[in-house]
C-alpha cells in the first residue's frame, strides 16, 4: 500500500491502544520511516492525531521522535503519521535494566520531558512500551497521542493513559500536569529494572529517585528530577 502517493507500507512493528505502526519507505527520498496508521474511530478523542502531529512539530528534541509528515485522509476515516524509524526496543521488550543503566535511561527521557514541559505541554503516557533504546545508548520517548496542554479532565475517574504509570492526582481529579509525567517517569523506571510495574520498593541507588518522583506531592517530585540531571 502506497500512502500519499509516497510511503509504501512494509511489516508491522507494533499495535497501540489507537492503532498501528509500520516500516514504511519513503519512495521520494528513498529511506525508511515509521507510519502510524489512527484510524479516527479508534482515536483518543476527536482531532487527537492533528494535536499528537502538531506537537511534535514544535517539540525538537533529539530525545523526542521527529514527525516526517502528517497526512489525514478524510476518505478513509484514517489519518497517517510518518516518524523517524528509530533504531531500538521498548523498555518493555528488554530484559530489566541495571541501576545505572536505569539511571542513563532516566536522565535522557526527564531531558526529553523537559523540552515538552518547556513549550506548555505535557506527555501524558510515560510509560516503558513508549520509550525506546537503541543500540546506540540514544533513549528516545515516542507515542504523544495523549499530548496536550495541562489540563483537568472534569470527570475523576475517567482518565486517558496507562493505569500503573498514571499519577495520584490523575485518577482522583483528573488532573494532568508536569507532575504527572514525572510520576509515570518514576513508575516507568521502576518497572526497568525489576521488571514489573506491582511497587515493591525500588534498588538501593534508585531509592531517592524513584520514591522522590512517586510522591503523592506533585510538587515535590521536582527535587527528585533534579538527582537525574
Amino acid at each position: 500500500m502506497l500512502v500519499a502517493g509516497r510511503y509504501r507500507l512494509g511489516a508491522l512493528l507494533g499495535t497501540g491502544r489507537s492503532g498501528q505502526v509500520r516500516i514504511g519507505r519513503d519512495e521520494h527520498v528513498v529511506r525508511e520511516v515509521a507510519v502510524k496508521e489512527v484510524p479516527r474511530i479508534l482515536a483518543p478523542y476527536p482531532g487527537a492525531s492533528a494535536r499528537e502531529a502538531g506537537a511534535l512539530t514544535r517539540i525538537r528534541h533529539q530525545g523526542v521522535v521527529e514527525l516526517v509528515d502528517f497526512v489525514p485522509d478524510p476518505v478513509t476515516g484514517r489519518d497517517w503519521l510518518v516518524l523517524e524509524l528509530v533504531a531500538g526496543r521498548t523498555l518493555g521488550a528488554d530484559p530489566p535494566l541495571t541501576e545505572r543503566e536505569a539511571l542513563d535511561v532516566g536522565g535522557q527521557v526527564l531531558a526529553a520531558l523537559r523540552a515538552v514541559h518547556e513549550l506548555g505541554l505535557v506527555h501524558g503516557d510515560v510509560k516503558p512500551a513508549n520509550v525506546l533504546r537503541g543500540p546506540d545508548g540514544r533513549v528516545v520517548l515516542v507515542d504523544f497521542g495523549l499530548t496536550s496542554a495541562p489540563r483537568r479532565t472534569g470527570s475523576p475517574g475517567v482518565v486517558a493513559g496507562s493505569y500503573p504509570y498514571l499519577a495520584p492526582e490523575i485518577i482522583r481529579d483528573g488532573v494532568y500536569s508536569p507532575e504527572s509525567d514525572l510520576y509515570a517517569l518514576g513508575m516507568t523506571l521502576y518497572a526497568a529494572v525489576t521488571g514489573s510495574h506491582h511497587y515493591d520498593g525500588p534498588p538501593p541507588v534508585l531509592r531517592p529517585i524513584i520514591e522522590g518522583l512517586l510522591r503523592p506531592c506533585p510538587q515535590q517530585r521536582r527535587e527528585a528530577g533534579a538527582m537525574l540531571g
